[in-house]
């Protein structure tokens, strides 16, 4: 569904970009402020919020929110309503429902973005938790276990995100404001968040410690921040430790644990860190000295880019019982023995 863009379309081209630790805004680094409230823009904030109804009954009247963003100095957050997920009418499977919301998707590339594009930071598809069985539109496997079951609904709505949003100008930039509030576990935090599965939208998070976000949401982020209040943009430490993510499902019991214990220590450490999905690994170990990763959850095509980190000079540190023989491999154990990193792995 994406299409080529015209010359006249290309004039509005948006340019945020985001580059791991920041946005771009036309090439300038940009904190996003984002005011999720209704009254006049408070200090602290440089966007507002601005609300579309998509739904499948919507009319799409959007006349007065498009003369509000005209109007503005400030930059926009649109947020665009389409019912995602617990209020769809129907299954995820419905074609008739799917392509209504498609309609609401193709009139806001077509009527709303090419007004205001330059002042628009992008739009939000979907605001809500990440255990998508809470409410989802389509048959649940209730014999296999809870985890097992948020996986499965996650994989179903973030594909349908994906499609919906090839309704959509490649030229617009999608968000999703994930809340992890229901699931306390951190590593199926990890799997439901994986950057593998979110990679083509900016993820906005809240309740979790996880540095998966691109933003906070009510909470304080280097990167910006969208809420009610003002937060603190504190400065970006730049980590050189990094968690491997396994690819796909390669998520077994083992993998389970060697992963939680990863976790607990880089928690406990209270230094930054950067989690890194296997798929992406080659190109995002820039800066990464020291990478954690579950032998368990590695693929062959993992430990071939795992051989080719200790070729740039980085260290891999296995989570596991035993090594798999990379160079310079060292087992969790021995990297607290470091002294530089003593103070950061310490296991308490």
């Amino acid at each position: 569904m994406s299409r080529e863009h015209s010359e006249e379309e290309t004039e509005f081209v948006h340019h945020l970009k985001w580059e791991r630790s920041h946005y771009l805004l036309e090439g300038e680094r940009f904190i996003p402020c984002v005011y999720e409230g209704v009254e006049a823009l408070p200090e602290g904030f440089n966007t507002i919020v601005i609300r579309l109804d998509g739904q499948l009954e919507s009319a799409m009247d959007w006349a007065k929110p498009l003369q509000e963003a005209e109007a503005t100095p400030h930059k926009i957050l649109w947020k665009l309503d389409l019912g995602l997920f617990s209020r769809l009418k129907f299954p995820l499977e419905n074609e008739m429902q799917f392509q209504s919301l498609g309609i609401a998707l193709t009139h806001f590339r077509d009527h709303i973005w090419p007004r205001v594009a330059q002042k628009s930071l992008g739009v939000v598809l979907y605001e809500g938790g990440i255990d998508f069985t809470r409410g989802f539109p389509g048959e649940i496997d209730w014999s296999a276990t809870k985890a097992a079951q948020q996986n499965a609904c996650a994989a179903a709505c973030v594909e349908y995100l994906g499609m919906l949003q090839d309704f959509l100008s490649d030229l617009i930039p999608v968000f999703v404001m994930l809340d992890a509030y229901h699931i306390l576990d951190e590593v199926q935090q990890l799997r439901l968040l994986n950057p593998e599965r979110w990679h083509q939208f900016h993820v906005i998070l809240r309740n979790t410690h996880l540095p998966l976000g691109q933003m906070a949401w009510e909470g304080d982020g280097a990167s910006g921040f969208v809420s009610l209040f003002a937060r603190k943009t504190p400065p970006y430490l730049a980590p050189s430790i990094g968690l491997c993510i396994p690819f796909g499902d390669h998520f077994s019991a083992d993998c389970l644990q060697e992963l939680q214990n990863g976790l607990k220590r880089l928690t406990e450490s209270n230094q930054p860190y950067r989690l890194i999905a296997e798929s992406f690994l080659t190109t995002e170990w820039d800066g990464i000295d020291y990478l954690l990763f579950s032998p368990a959850g590695l693929s062959s095509q993992g430990k071939r880019k795992l051989a080719g980190f200790c070729a740039a000079g980085g260290v891999p540190v296995s989570l596991g019982l035993n090594l798999l023989g990379l160079p310079g491999e060292l087992s969790i154990e021995k990297l607290v023995e470091i002294d530089t990193y003593s103070s950061v792995l310490h296991d308490k």
